[in-house]
């Protein structure tokens, strides 16, 4: 219809004379042959590939924890810095929020800071300033200033 001409289709789907009805017992054994013939595939080697562990891990005084559960938008990915208390060969036992836990080390990577600048014990959450910057008065083209307000 769309050529403008008829549909045609190959001989093959159209026979006039219908196939005769296999042999049940020539089927059977045909089907135990083959099914005998059958071999199971290999199966597959392990994985060779091993967890990335930071070499940084085993003199790091403070740790990162990755966060595994569902995070919302804009949540970080990882909580701490948290001082690392023991170290043994699969978890460290570290100090969350003034208690002992353990965590596999999967999940940890080393926090670099500076020790004479913070604390990371006990970090400080910043208090949040009332005051804007104003920005500088802007020359439109006509040579007018135009201030704005010190709200938003």
């Amino acid at each position: 219809m769309v050529y403008g001409c008829h549909l045609r289709l190959p001989s093959d789907f159209l026979t006039d004379e219908p196939e005769p009805f296999p042999d049940p017992t020539s089927y059977v054994s045909r089907l135990k042959q083959a099914m005998s013939e059958l071999r199971p595939t290999q199966p597959r080697k392990p994985p060779t590939q091993h967890p990335f562990i930071p070499a940084d891990l085993s003199t790091c005084s403070h740790v990162f924890i990755r966060t595994d559960a569902t995070r919302t938008p804009l949540q970080r990915p990882y909580t701490g810095p948290h001082r690392v208390l023991e170290r043994h060969d699969k978890y460290f036992r570290l100090d969350l929020n003034g208690r002992s836990d353990t965590v596999s080390i999967d999940r940890l990577k080393p926090a670099f800071h500076d020790n004479q600048s913070v604390d990371h014990c006990h970090p400080t959450k910043p208090t949040p300033s009332l005051a804007f910057d104003v920005p500088p008065p802007r020359q439109t083209r006509a040579g007018r200033q135009v201030r704005f307000p010190a709200y938003f």
